[in-house]
Formats: structure tokens, sequence, C-alpha cells
């Protein structure tokens, strides 16, 4: 069992300490994930170091939760992009980086057919990587350096969405709690 706080040495996965994290990233140490499947009598981060790796923990429920496994999918192909730092030097071209994220995206989202978060982090990617590969003077690395920075921002992104959640709960409870509380004084 790896520990969460050794696993986690990148800075898009901020948590308050002792906080439980479905997901770990950094470009340094890559992707992991937190089997799911073992909860909450274990705590097991399984690397996700390829796409087939990340295919296979997908459709295995490894991840759960639509948002959670839309950003495991996006930072799977963060992974595979960056490829240990070519970030783009293996591709031929800026179509062929921009084919390569749309083909990835495309198999990844078969692991979960029904996941709607999944696709929609598909078609998010394949976008982000044509416009960029149509832009003039595009190259492989400039494809590859906007499909990493767009698939590591949907991290932070959900984890602010879920604080929102969180937050917005937390204000509905303590009014319900409150409403009552007034109404048993009358």
């Amino acid at each position: 069992t790896m520990d969460k706080q050794q696993a986690n040495t990148g800075k898009s996965t901020q948590s308050p300490p002792g906080a439980l994290q479905a997901i770990l990233y950094s470009r340094e140490t890559g992707l992991q994930l937190l089997d799911q499947r073992l909860l909450p009598f274990q705590q097991t981060y399984l690397p996700v170091p390829t796409v087939r790796d990340a295919w296979q923990q997908i459709r295995d429920m490894v991840v759960r939760g639509a948002p959670a496994i839309g950003v495991a999918g996006a930072l799977a192909l963060a992974v595979h992009v960056y490829a240990g730092g070519a970030l783009g030097k293996q591709y031929a071209s800026a179509q062929a980086a921009s084919d390569e994220v749309r083909d990835t995206m495309a198999y990844l989202a078969t692991s979960r057919p029904t996941a709607v978060n999944l696709a929609d982090s598909a078609a998010r990617l394949a976008r982000v990587a044509a416009a960029a590969a149509a832009r003039a003077g595009a190259t492989a690395e400039s494809v590859a350096a906007a499909v990493v920075a767009d698939a590591e921002a949907t991290l932070p992104e959900d984890v602010a969405a879920n604080r929102a959640i969180g937050a917005h709960g937390a204000r509905a409870l303590l009014d319900a709690v409150g409403a009552r509380k007034g109404g048993e004084r009358g």
C-alpha cells in the first residue's frame, strides 16, 4: 500500500491534510487512482502508467463517480502525451498529435460506455487538440502542451466543484436546522 502523501508530490491536488483523494497526479509521479473497491478497509493507490492501465482500471471500477472517471481519463491522456517529458516530440506533426489525442480518448471512452463525463472529457480534449493543431505554426509539441494543460485543469476544476457542492449542502443543512429550532420555540 502506497502512502498517499508520498504518492502525491504534485501541485494540482491540493487538499486539506488527512483528506481522502480519489486521484493523485503530478507530472513527476504520474497518475494514481485510489482503489475504491477496497474502501473503507484499505487505502491503496494504484499506479496508472499507460492508457491500457487506465482503460482497465476505469472498466474494473477502481475509480467511481462520473466526474472522477472523466478526470481519470483526461489525466491518463496527459500521462500518455507527456510521455516522461517528451511532450509531443514522439509525434511526427501537429495533426498526428491531434489524431492521437482523439483516438486515445475514444479508446478510453470504451472502458465505460455509459460514463457521460468520460465521453465529455474525450470530446473536450479532442476539441482542444484540433484547435491547437489548426493554429498557424502549430507543432506536435504545441498541441501536446495545450492538451496536457487542459487535461491537468480537470482535476482542480473537479475539486472546486466538489467543494462548492459541499459548501452549498452545508449551508442548506444549517438553514434547515436553524429553521427547525426556530419553529420549536414558537
